[in-house]
């Protein structure tokens, strides 16, 4: 199953302490049960996208609440202006055009406290990267 996220931080002066909260989050998903590669856009204006493959939805929800995730995730209502989230039942990671449309058409908002008009509909542009990251999992890593 895949999931996909995107947010936007209230402020690029957020960017910094996203980066650094992300840290220990990306140590908790090379290790994480279940988890089989993934990848990140970052855009201008404190935008990030995120796709996770994982072997079930059951291993994903661990991940997402329990550790340095689950620690950061209630700081999203104050840190972002506009989040969502939407998953998907797929056995590989589709590409970012593809995960736009799935995420504009199938997710769902999550709270934040000062949301934009585009927050309240996921009327989003597809993504336009700045910077791409790729994670692969540490059991794809060592079985090559």
């Amino acid at each position: 199953m895949v999931y996909l996220t995107r947010l936007r931080l209230r402020s690029r002066w957020m960017i910094p302490r996203f980066f650094i909260a992300n840290i220990p989050i990306l140590l908790q998903l090379r290790k994480a049960e279940g988890f089989q590669g993934g990848g990140s856009i970052m855009e201008a204006h404190g935008v990030f996208w995120t796709m996770s493959l994982w072997t079930n939805t059951e291993t994903m929800r661990a991940f997402k609440t329990c550790g340095a995730h689950g620690a950061v995730m209630p700081k999203n209502v104050d840190w972002s202006i506009e989040s969502a989230g939407a998953g998907w039942d797929r056995d590989t990671l589709p590409t970012w055009a593809e995960a736009h449309t799935h995420l504009v058409a199938h997710g769902h908002a999550t709270r934040v406290r000062n949301p934009t008009p585009a927050h309240r509909t996921l009327h989003y542009a597809p993504p336009k990267p700045l910077f791409r990251f790729h994670f692969p999992s540490v059991s794809r890593v060592t079985a090559q």
